[in-house]
């Protein structure tokens, strides 16, 4: 008898030649039982034990024994799932920490977004993280990039490339793969995702990879950090534009002090 676990794969998908004896896949002729008890984990389908016997039968005890089994694996899976969660989370948790520390300790906004790109790419494995402001004329300007490196396209515009237009225009996460000359070097897949602030989205955040295809853990981050990143270039905004509104008032509050001080100056 041989025994093969599949979690998450459809059960009609062919078994690989290695889980027969005799080199080969099993056919209708071959005469195998199937007794294919479920993986519940947490009480939730997560695949299925399958176990195969070419020329008999399976009797109920194997089928009571492959039950068995299946409860067995199913514990062990669980208990998979649930420590790779638990990590992914807390390297999330930390991620977030930090960037909430830059955002709130670097008063230079460049500095800031580059200190938050180099957080992204090192603890969230991305291999690479940029940072592209919108500007009053709907161009694209990267302000931060991690991997410090070259970039074919200084400026861009939202509407040259599908995926801009779809952060920009729609809000929303785009995935894309190729070689634009807007995405980092070297890398094979990304995610485009809006810096939401109202009434629109501030730039663009584009994270990549080489090799290892994103999920929806990473998803859904991406996607919770490009609104982190969005609130933090909306309050470095609001924060300039106070700035430019006082300084006239505390330019003439300067000068009526100097001429006080020369007018007693004269009197002594």
């Amino acid at each position: 008898m041989k025994v093969a676990a599949t979690v998450g794969v459809p059960l009609r998908t062919p078994l690989p030649s290695s889980v027969m004896p005799s080199g080969r896949c099993p056919s209708i002729t071959d005469h195998v039982a199937w007794p294919v008890p479920p993986l519940a984990v947490n009480d939730a389908f997560a695949g299925a034990l399958i176990a195969l016997r070419v020329g008999r039968p399976f009797t109920a005890v194997d089928t009571y024994t492959a039950v068995s089994i299946a409860e067995i694996v199913s514990l062990e899976l669980g208990r998979a799932i649930t420590a790779s969660r638990e990590a992914t989370e807390r390297r999330q948790a930390l991620a977030l920490y930090e960037l909430a520390r830059h955002a709130l300790f670097t008063e230079d906004l460049d500095e800031s977004l580059q200190s938050i790109s180099m957080v992204l790419a090192s603890a969230l494995d991305h291999d690479a993280a940029h940072v592209w402001l919108r500007r009053a004329d709907r161009s694209l300007h990267r302000h931060a990039a991690y991997p410090i490196e070259p970039s074919e396209a200084t400026q861009i515009w939202e509407n040259d490339h599908g995926a801009l237009s779809g952060a920009l225009r729609e809000r929303r996460l785009v995935r894309v793969s190729g070689d634009a000359a807007w995405m980092p070097l070297n890398t094979r897949e990304g995610l485009v995702v809006p810096l939401r602030a109202d009434p629109r989205p501030l730039g663009i955040l584009v994270l990549a990879r080489a090799q290892v295809p994103y999920r929806l853990d990473d998803i859904e981050m991406a996607d919770v950090v490009g609104t982190f990143i969005g609130r933090v270039v909306a309050a470095a905004h609001r924060s300039a534009v106070v700035q430019r509104v006082d300084l006239p008032a505390a330019t003439a509050f300067d000068a009526e002090r100097e001429a006080d001080l020369a007018e007693s100056r004269e009197l002594n």
